[in-house]
């Protein structure tokens, strides 16, 4: 009869989120990686779509990136009862998993903010046209955009910045290899 309830005291002990046992670690630095490959689809002949014609595209990728999620600032509160701590996010660019440099390769696909407010009187007077050409790392991780620029400055919410994965990570602190998320939670 002892043995059982030693068994279910230490099991319990493991389980608790406090600092020392081997949950609070896996929870503070989950030890699963997670990948996540982009592919994008390069359009060969923009004019002619421009005149009507069917895209002609090439897909190419991946572009492999390895996410990091971990506890950041991570604090005991209220007596140990409750855990502070930043929800970190970091994306790190895998070359030997990629098909090439996301900072070097250049992707023609369609100006996704044009298309989104595609009004024409708003396309007059800025640089943007339906198609862009821009590397990897700018679709993914964001570049300034003059229609998303000019919308921002009549006085409008509406970012500057234009990325597939820039709401998701801001704060690009080293290019092309960490891309940090921080948001804070109680646990």
């Amino acid at each position: 009869m002892y043995p059982s309830i030693f068994y279910f005291s230490n099991t319990l002990a493991e389980i608790v989120l406090v600092e020392g046992s081997r949950v609070f670690e896996s929870w503070k630095s989950p030890p699963p990686p997670v990948f996540m490959e982009f592919f994008f689809f390069n359009v060969t002949n923009v004019e002619e779509v421009l005149n009507g014609e069917k895209p002609e595209v090439n897909q190419i990728g991946p572009y492999t990136y390895r996410e990091y999620r971990y506890k950041d600032n991570v604090t005991m509160l209220d007596n140990n009862t409750k855990v502070s701590a930043y929800n970190a996010k970091s994306f790190v660019f895998l070359g030997d998993k990629s098909v090439g440099d996301p900072d070097v390769d250049n992707i023609t696909t369609v100006n996704i903010p044009i298309w989104s407010f595609f009004l024409n009187f708003m396309i007059k007077g800025t640089k943007s046209r339906l198609f862009t050409t821009r590397s990897v790392q700018e679709l993914l991780w964001g570049y300034e955009d003059a229609l998303l620029d000019r919308i921002a400055s009549s006085g409008t919410d509406v970012e500057r910045v234009f990325g597939l994965m820039y709401k998701v990570c801001t704060g690009l602190t080293e290019k092309k290899d960490n891309n940090n998320d921080k948001s804070s939670s109680v646990f």
